[in-house]
């Protein structure tokens, strides 16, 4: 039996068991790893919730859980097997891996340098066609009708850093930005391009 099979840690107490099952590791089992799977389970379904307690801290078998349910066996293994993918989904799985409170400290390092590297890229392309007083200039500065600054305000798009660094670095992120349509980003790419920055 290895790690990835669902029984390989079943034994263990609960919520060690659990842990262990998603995150097929041996690391210490701490009070923050324990919050963060909480926090993670919060965002799970009543159903979903049922049979990861039913399979973890009851250890039913799938069969006993179908039978307790009136489901098919097939049924609650599609349930837990979607339970386990939405617990290692990137988005969660750092929060069980590392903790709730370590993750949010390196997920707050790894904003922070990801900020630096797109200010630093945008200065250098700033530099590039020679003009600095684009460091500090506001969307609104640009000659952009109303409703297309008011898409880019409500997207949180206030300077024209901003506007290169998503258009330049997060594309699809820009392209879903709410009423800034391929219209819109044209009449846009128009104006950055007076400036100097060809999108």
């Amino acid at each position: 039996m290895t790690k990835n099979d669902s029984r390989y840690y079943l034994k263990l107490p609960y919520p060690e068991n659990l842990i262990r099952t998603v995150c097929t590791d041996e690391e210490e089992i701490t009070e923050d790893r324990i919050l963060g799977l909480q926090h993670c389970l919060e965002r799970m379904t009543e159903r979903q919730l049922e049979v990861l307690e039913a399979r973890f801290q009851e250890r039913k078998t799938f069969r006993e859980i179908a039978d307790q349910y009136g489901l098919a066996t097939e049924r609650i293994c599609g349930i837990y097997e979607k339970s386990m993918r939405k617990l290692r989904h990137p988005s969660r799985f750092d929060l069980i891996a590392l903790g709730y409170n370590t993750a949010a400290e390196e997920r707050k390092k790894a904003a922070e340098a990801e900020k630096r590297n797109n200010e630093a890229a945008f200065k250098k392309a700033m530099e590039e066609i020679g003009n600095p007083e684009l460091l500090t200039m506001q969307i609104s500065e640009l000659n952009l009708p109303v409703r297309i600054v008011n898409g880019l305000t409500w997207a949180g798009i206030e300077t024209v850093m901003d506007l290169w660094i998503i258009s330049q670095r997060y594309t699809k992120q820009y392209e879903r930005i709410r009423n800034i349509g391929e219209g819109s980003r044209n009449e846009i790419q128009k104006q950055m391009k007076k400036l100097g920055f060809d999108l």
